[in-house]
């Protein structure tokens, strides 16, 4: 028995040799309000807006760790709440990218611009 917040991150070899429970919503914690109102938003400029906040504070101090925190934070709420559950694959994406070392603001746009869709 062994428990995650991040089974996304587990080999898939791993995975395939095990049973994964979802616990229900209200174990988890809550998401703080600016997070829902993100995932909520229909305002794409708003949002990008935030992320342009997030990707210039990483730059400023070379460090994208409130980047992640936030992304995991998205993560943590899309999988609480059913509503945010067709977010969830742009989310992991941006955090499998975000670890990569790929480009911060675009891999925020780009997981953006997938929920437009």
């Amino acid at each position: 028995l062994f428990t995650t917040q991040n089974h996304y991150q587990i080999l898939e070899t791993i995975l395939s040799r095990i049973t994964v429970f979802t616990l229900p919503p209200e174990s988890r914690p809550n998401a703080s309000a600016p997070v829902v109102e993100f995932l909520n938003s229909k305002d794409l400029m708003g949002q990008f807006q935030t992320t342009d906040v997030l990707d210039s504070e990483a730059k400023k101090n070379k460090d994208k760790a409130a980047i992640m925190h936030f992304v995991q934070q998205l993560i943590t709420a899309a999988q609480s709440d059913p509503a945010f559950h067709t977010r969830l694959e742009s989310l992991l994406q941006a955090h499998q990218d975000l670890k990569g070392n790929l480009n911060t603001k675009l891999v925020l746009e780009r997981m953006v611009l997938r929920w437009q869709n």
